[in-house]
């Protein structure tokens, strides 16, 4: 025979334990103070069903890729509230054009890649004034993807060779063109 005080007891540990489970799962339940935010819908490219956005800088410039009219993705820069369309790298037929940007720095060089129909799978690009080139190709590899790009315009990602794929780091020596 149990006391009713041992009774009692276990019965208001169970009936506590209960109570603070619940108002954990309640709590789980509403976001906490500085978790709430105000989402934009950046569009698409005009004519365009998809967009994803890959990276931001600190001036709140998007990058990312959309698809066009076509139906194409293209890498986009969000700026100033509009989607511009940054193009591909050059393409040989009967290659589907293709391109992704994947960081901006604050000077607003944007990096990424791109088909380019040369028998690789894409290329790096830097996206800088208005133009996008080709940082793929150096001796004994192609650099496949570019994945961030610091403000002293250092870029890293992707390269292979004809044996291996290795992370890369792509210091410019000078303005490309």
């Amino acid at each position: 025979m149990e006391l009713p005080c041992t009774q009692f007891s276990r019965d208001h540990y169970v009936g506590r334990t209960l109570l603070v489970f619940a108002l954990l799962w309640a709590a789980a339940l509403q976001p906490a103070v500085g978790q709430s935010c105000r989402i934009t819908d950046l569009g698409t490219l005009p004519g365009g069903a998809f967009s994803t956005a890959y990276g931001i800088n600190s001036h709140g410039d998007v990058v990312g890729e959309a698809t066009t009219a076509s139906g194409a993705s293209h890498a986009f820069l969000f700026d100033d509230g509009v989607m511009t369309d940054l193009g591909t790298l050059p393409l040989a037929a009967p290659f589907e054009p293709f391109s992704q940007a994947r960081a901006i720095n604050d000077r607003g060089q944007v990096v990424g890649n791109s088909n380019t129909g040369s028998g690789a799978r894409s290329h790096a690009f830097l996206f800088d004034d208005g133009v996008m080139v080709d940082l793929g190709p150096f001796p004994g590899g192609i650099f496949e993807i570019a994945r961030g790009i610091n403000d002293r315009g250092q870029i890293v990602g992707g390269l292979t060779t004809a044996s291996a794929s290795h992370a890369a780091l792509c210091t410019l020596t000078r303005k490309p063109r």
